[in-house]
């Protein structure tokens, strides 16, 4: 689980083996999110977010990447 901050609002993401990936300096994808640091920035792609108006359940295949 990872917890992430978007303009002062906190987030949390779930780190999903086999799909969850992150690229350190340019670096092919891994599964390996253990490089990452503790008041860092990234970019997060392919994520989904409920929102009151929608379904609760999440797509299909849910992309979580970092």
């Amino acid at each position: 689980m990872l917890h992430l901050d978007h303009h002062g609002r906190r987030l949390i993401g779930h780190v999903v083996p086999g799909t969850t990936a992150a690229v350190y300096n340019g670096t092919p994808a891994i599964s390996d999110v253990s490089l990452l640091k503790v008041g860092g920035h990234v970019q997060v792609i392919g994520a989904w977010h409920p929102t009151p108006t929608r379904s609760a359940s999440p797509p299909s295949t849910p992309p979580t990447e970092v």
